[in-house]
């Protein structure tokens, strides 16, 4: 009976083969070679090779056949979370990983390796430092960030992978959530360095090489910093030295929005403290400090179609020196300031003097007439192109800057102001 059911199996596993081998590979997508990975059947007999024969048969290029393994080791192997919390061994041989099917950074490194080369091809162990779950800017690397990931050879050319990061991640409760992450299957190398540091140099598969300390004083970004396609523009370094307020530029398209958040050890700090505008390609993230202090100035990315919440992107410390206070917090943003791109010149302090004359101008595309509204009562700004610009009286409690926008009758709110 098992004679029948192995022979069965084998069938079975032919015909998939043979389906996907006729089917033709869509260009720039990997939904094809993943499918053919999630249908295998499961494999009782830990038999690395078959899998692996199973898996790259039905591909004739290399980059598929690299994705078929990549795609395998991510969604059915788990990372140990308890020899992570314990410090102690985990399972580093690919057959015994194969059983167990769990495993560390090591031990990803290590099955992908011998894989690769069981599918005829060539891939190397590369361990190193990380900007992992225990990176702490300003820290010295140590054995904490110690990482292993893998360079594998695709058509004569050397590509970097981490499947370890591609399989999930560690929450705050320290548990291991399997999320899989394509951002880590042949990452570009400019992009890798700033967060995997290879011990061999050359393994950093960049024309320049970056130094151990430039790695270690390079901003903190994640991979949603350059799925968003953001580049920095005025703070390369982690660490800015600051007095009572701070700009940052990044650049970024025009379909990309960008909110910032101060954090002070654990708590965050209100949301009036920064301020971020597009001023044409560049995001200006504007930012002020309440205290002396440390900081962390955390920035969040979404596109416009999107509909989920901002996403983490990358942070700063900031060493701020809080002598002189020139603003103790800025407007109020609604979304229709950052979804109609609109640029305030003046006033930026949240808080304005009551009876104080004070000048108003803003750019906002599209906009037919803008306003300052207190009480139902508005004074309107002049119109010059997109600018609109005047002079207002300030009135103690809430004033709002809105603009009415083609097709609506309506004001739209951009900003609100607190007179006092």
């Amino acid at each position: 009976m098992k004679q029948l059911f192995s022979i069965f199996q084998s069938i079975l596993l032919l015909l998939i083969i043979l389906i996907f081998s006729a089917r033709p590979l869509s260009a720039g997508k990997y939904d094809q070679v993943d499918r053919h990975v999630e249908n295998i059947p499961a494999f009782t007999d830990n038999d690395l090779l078959k899998l692996t024969h199973y898996l790259v048969s039905p591909f004739d290029q290399q980059k598929e056949k690299v994705r078929a393994i990549y795609h395998w080791i991510t969604t059915n192997i788990d990372y140990d979370i308890v020899a992570y919390r314990n410090r102690s061994e985990s399972v580093t041989e690919p057959a015994k990983i194969l059983e167990t099917r769990k495993c560390v950074c090591g031990g990803y490194a290590n099955l992908f390796k011998k894989m690769a080369e069981l599918a005829g091809m060539e891939a190397e162990f590369i361990p190193g430092y990380s900007k992992g779950y225990n990176y702490q800017m300003g820290k010295l690397f140590d054995e904490d960030n110690m990482h292993a990931w893998n360079a594998v050879r695709i058509d004569g050319q050397w590509r970097l992978l981490d499947a370890t990061w591609g399989a999930g991640y560690i929450d705050d409760n320290q548990q291991f959530v399997r999320s899989l992450n394509d951002y880590y299957f042949l990452t570009p190398p400019e992009q890798f360095i700033q967060s995997h540091y290879p011990k061999d140099i050359p393994w950093q598969l960049l024309d320049r090489k970056v130094s151990r300390r430039e790695f270690e004083e390079s901003a903190f970004v994640k991979p949603t910093f350059f799925a968003y396609a953001l580049e920095t523009v005025s703070h390369e370094k982690y660490r800015i030295e600051s007095g009572h307020s701070l700009q940052i530029k990044l650049e970024g398209p025009p379909d990309v929005q960008l909110v910032a958040q101060i954090l002070h050890g654990d708590s965050k700090q209100d949301q009036e403290l920064t301020f971020v505008q597009r001023n044409g390609k560049y995001f200006e993230i504007n930012a002020v400090f309440p205290y002396t202090a440390t900081y962390i100035l955390r920035l969040y990315a979404r596109r416009e179609n999107e509909s989920d919440q901002f996403r983490w992107v990358m942070d700063y410390q900031v060493e701020a020196s809080a002598r002189g206070h020139q603003i103790l917090g800025y407007p109020e943003i609604y979304s229709d300031f950052i979804d109609h791109q609109a640029y305030l010149y003046t006033p930026l302090e949240r808080r304005l003097s009551n009876g104080k004359q004070v000048n108003f101008k803003i750019r906002v595309k599209d906009a037919e007439q803008v306003a300052v509204i207190y009480n139902d009562r508005f004074t309107f700004l002049k119109r010059s192109g997109d600018h609109f610009e005047g002079p207002v009286i300030i009135q103690p409690g809430d004033q709002f800057l809105a603009a009415q926008f083609p097709g609506s009758k309506y004001f739209q709110y951009l900003l609100r102001y607190v007179g006092w």
